[in-house]
């Protein structure tokens, strides 16, 4: 039973970081866009941001301080800190929420294929934090 929950942690370890290399990855990726993604993606905008530079400013804002807080999230699962799992699991759900509200976008291959990646790696989490002895440490 030792070594099945060192193996465990292990892999859970090692999935955390590798969610974490793929998320810098996808930061970085989004800065980087085919010309069609951006042609794409401009007739998607809506021009609430263009005359709001305030409201621009305050969702940027946002936006990282949601980021930092998810980082932060899976640094704490890595520790086995329980308020990292929940508050891994809220940000789970409202950045799932969120993908709702923002409306069309287009996405590159690359990013796709990172995204679809994190999918995998989330769920991975989920079961992790749910479904294995790991979710002792969390209690």
């Amino acid at each position: 039973m030792y070594s099945l929950t060192m193996n465990v942690n292990y892999a859970f370890k090692k999935t955390i970081l590798l969610h974490f290399l793929i998320l810098i990855v996808s930061l970085i990726a989004s800065f980087y866009h085919p010309d069609q993604v951006i042609e794409a993606n401009e007739r998607f905008e809506t021009k609430w941001f263009e005359d709001n530079e305030g409201a621009w400013w305050a969702a940027f804002i946002i936006a990282l301080v949601l980021i930092a807080s998810y980082f932060y999230s899976l640094y704490a699962m890595y520790k086995f800190k329980s308020y990292g799992k929940k508050l891994y699991i809220y940000l789970l759900i409202f950045f799932t929420l969120l993908n709702l509200v923002l409306g069309n976008v287009a996405f590159s291959a690359l990013e796709i294929t990172l995204y679809e990646i994190s999918l995998m790696l989330n769920g991975a989490l989920v079961i992790f934090l749910y479904f294995t002895p790991i979710k002792q440490k969390f209690d």
